[in-house]
């Protein structure tokens, strides 16, 4: 992943993470600052490496705290498909204040999606912006604390935070789902699907018809995972 300089020098701040956690602990003005987010870099699109003809893409709307995963298309060369604008892309999950369904990845798919990355800050950056959507169930507690300790670790490589104010900010960035009943299931129709009794939280389950399974289990092929 390439960033523009003014990309990168909002993704390492503290304040556009604080902004992306919906934190407003010890009186951080979160609708202030995501306003000047807004107003600094404006809308953004961040594409992630591509998997043959299709990629992840994240849109971040700072001023009305809009947060969407997105599959979208790409051209041979890895660009954006012409006739697949973000606004046409199919939306794996989101993030907002008011609302919200956005555990749509499994943890494996992350690593697999950040592969070609090599080592160093826009792997770091990259695994932290995508964390965000990785939903655990009740039956992964153990790999949830591990995972955090990743992403404490890449808060602590890229220096944004420390100690524990890094591993306050894991709990954030890779959070649990407030209903104590979701787990990964396999269908045999929809592949990995994720859910419970409440399934709002989540797009990839049977009760929604937004998340595009076939699309994403080319997806999965492209990335090597079965």
């Amino acid at each position: 992943m390439e960033f523009s300089d003014d990309v990168l020098a909002t993704l390492t701040s503290s304040t556009f993470w604080r902004v992306y956690t919906f934190d407003e602990s010890d009186g951080f003005d979160l609708e202030g600052e995501a306003d000047r987010l807004q107003e600094q870099v404006g809308e953004l699109d961040l594409h992630f490496p591509p998997a043959a003809s299709l990629r992840l893409t994240l849109n971040l709307v700072f001023d009305i705290g809009m947060y969407s995963l997105l599959l979208s298309s790409t051209d041979e060369d890895g660009a954006d498909h012409p006739d697949d604008h973000v606004d046409s892309a199919d939306e794996l999950g989101y993030w907002d204040q008011v609302r919200w369904a956005p555990w749509c990845l499994r943890w494996e798919e992350l690593r697999a999606a950040l592969a070609p990355l090599p080592a160093g800050a826009s792997a770091d950056l990259a695994l932290l912006l995508l964390a965000r959507f990785v939903g655990h169930g009740l039956d992964e507690s153990a790999q949830l604390a591990e995972r955090r300790q990743d992403i404490t670790a890449a808060f602590e490589r890229l220096g944004l935070f420390h100690g524990a104010d890094a591993a306050e900010m894991a709990t954030l960035v890779l959070s649990e789902v407030p209903e104590p009943d979701y787990a990964w299931q396999r269908d045999p129709k929809r592949g990995w699907v994720f859910g419970g009794d409440y399934p709002c939280y989540s797009h990839r389950n049977a009760d929604h018809g937004v998340f595009p399974f076939d699309r994403w289990a080319e997806y999965r092929r492209s990335l090597g995972l079965d």
